[in-house]
């Protein structure tokens, strides 16, 4: 898939079945929801392809590494699982999709001491449990990889640290996974908290590129600043504030 295509949307009607459902409403009113979300939201596709080339000239764009390793979620929570799937690809140097939720389910089912991983399919998780899968990855001896949980005070200090981050002369080779509240991003107030990849910036129109593994919305283009809004919203299941994660490879002692 070269950087510039779109991936295909998801049958509307299921989309519509389940905001239906979760809504408790009728399907009309679903889809008018859906259609007026569609409006405050920048999905990428052919429309958003001089964001990718900006991003690109700019040195602030890993998608030609990570748009052949983009996945949806398997489950309805485990975004996080699909979003580490992700980066452990790029940072492994893979190709294509090679490792997959089912391995890192497999990992934590042999690891003493890890999450379970019906609670992960029942209640997703929160960023520093993210934080633990990583380790339990690291010790187990899966990938030699290691974690850090970043939250911004201020959306300035948040900007410069994405452009660092994503900057493709970085010498460390990592990934940037932010934990966001959908709804505060603009993608339908119906939608929860969320894991999913950063995998570009485009500093003219100052917005980040979110690969959104979530099996009902595609990848799409956030303003930076409500980006990080989104990430500065409470995680009600934890109590702790969102942020992001960065994910690089380590050397294992």
């Amino acid at each position: 898939m070269s950087s510039c295509d779109a991936w295909p949307p998801p049958p509307r009607a299921l989309v519509v079945q389940h905001v239906s459902e979760k809504l408790n409403c009728s399907a009309h009113d679903a889809e008018k929801l859906l259609q007026e979300a569609s409006k405050r939201v920048l999905t990428h596709g052919e429309a958003t392809a001089s964001l990718l080339n900006q991003a690109d000239a700019s040195g602030l764009s890993l998608a030609p590494e990570l748009f052949p390793l983009f996945r949806q979620q398997a489950h309805l929570r485990t975004c996080g699982l699909a979003s580490l799937s992700i980066a452990l690809d790029y940072l492994a140097g893979h190709q294509s999709v090679t490792i997959t939720e089912a391995d890192l389910e497999d990992m934590l089912d042999m690891s003493p001491g890890s999450l379970c991983v019906d609670d992960i399919r029942r209640g997703g998780m929160s960023l520093r449990q993210f934080s633990q899968v990583v380790q339990h990855v690291n010790s187990c001896g899966m990938a030699a990889v290691r974690s850090e949980i970043i939250r911004f005070a201020d959306v300035e200090t948040f900007r410069s640290a994405l452009t660092h981050l994503l900057a493709r002369s970085s010498a460390t080779r990592q990934v940037v996974v932010c934990n966001y509240s959908m709804s505060a991003a603009g993608q339908g107030y119906w939608w929860g908290g969320h894991f999913s990849p950063v995998a570009a910036m485009d500093p003219t129109s100052d917005r980040a590129l979110v690969l959104d593994v979530w099996q009902f919305t595609r990848p799409l283009w956030v303003d930076v600043q409500r980006l990080f809004e989104a990430m500065a919203t409470e995680d009600k299941t934890s109590g702790e504030r969102r942020g992001l994660v960065v994910i690089a490879n380590s050397t294992k002692t």
